[in-house]
């Protein structure tokens, strides 16, 4: 009985040397309740020497982290540092990445790499690598509204494989386009060709033109075409203006051959 009285007096004894060593020590830790709090300096894990307010460190890595074992976890800072959160697979490799190392130089931003991912914004399940549900904007500096459901773009979209330059053109399509209908808005019309004041060259001009140049007048060469490709609208209309010069050559011919017709009569009636 003395025995379990005196063990249980020295262990008592023990605690409080180690509670008024802990509080001797750390005086600058205070109390709120059940909270524990503390105001001047900053506080280390895994380092003697932290440079902010909280600095979790592990062995090894010379930066701030909560855990990790090839890279950083989470990474907070300001200043001249920046912030990260790697998330790290089995290999040590970045499945998912938010970071931004140091602000004036450009690296990657939202990286996620695992192949087995999907993203969705506005959906909790999505079928493919990025599902939206709505409608997104891309390019814009400032705020845009795209259309319902739809995709607003500042800039080229190029569609399929392979190299494809747009050059001056907002869409490129590397391949066949299918569509029911494709409304094209253009001006100058040539329905000018039927005006009586328009001057429609003279057979024999155009058949000089077509021999010397081998192609119709305004049309574009083979070579042309080829190297710059065809405007589909512009063409539309070049087409039309010769098919309206040639519904005028045919009349001009239709009349020719009924005056013929009618000497032909006439004379035919004089030998009778």
């Amino acid at each position: 009985m003395l025995s379990s009285k005196l063990k249980e007096i020295g262990l008592t004894v023990i605690a409080l040397s180690i509670m008024i060593g802990f509080n001797s020590a750390n005086a600058q830790w205070q109390t709120n309740g059940t909270s524990i709090y503390y105001n001047n300096g900053n506080v280390g894990i895994g380092n003697t020497s932290p440079a902010y307010k909280l600095c979790i460190y592990l062995a090894g890595d010379s930066r701030e982290l909560i855990e990790g074992t090839t890279g950083a976890a989470l990474r907070l800072k300001t200043g001249a540092g920046c912030w990260e959160f790697q998330q790290t697979d089995a290999s040590g490799g970045a499945r998912f990445r938010l970071n931004q190392i140091n602000p004036s130089v450009v690296g990657d931003v939202l990286t996620i790499t695992n192949t087995t991912f999907n993203v969705g914004l506005g959906i909790s399940s999505p079928g493919c690598k990025l599902q939206v549900n709505g409608g997104a904007a891309i390019g814009f500096s400032s705020s845009k509204t795209p259309p319902t459901n739809g995709l607003a773009v500042s800039g080229a979209v190029v569609i399929g494989s392979g190299s494809i330059n747009p050059g001056n053109a907002l869409l490129a399509v590397n391949g066949q386009m299918k569509a029911r209908e494709v409304v094209a808005t253009v001006t100058g019309w040539p329905d000018y060709v039927f005006s009586p004041t328009y001057s429609l060259k003279s057979i024999k001009d155009v058949e000089h033109y077509v021999k010397t140049n081998r192609h119709l007048e305004g049309i574009p060469t083979a070579e042309e075409v080829q190297d710059k490709g065809l405007p589909l609208a512009e063409m539309q209309g070049k087409f039309l203006k010769k098919l309206e010069e040639t519904t005028l050559y045919l009349i001009e011919l239709k009349k020719e051959n009924e005056a013929l017709t009618a000497r032909l009569n006439a004379l035919e009636q004089k030998k009778d």
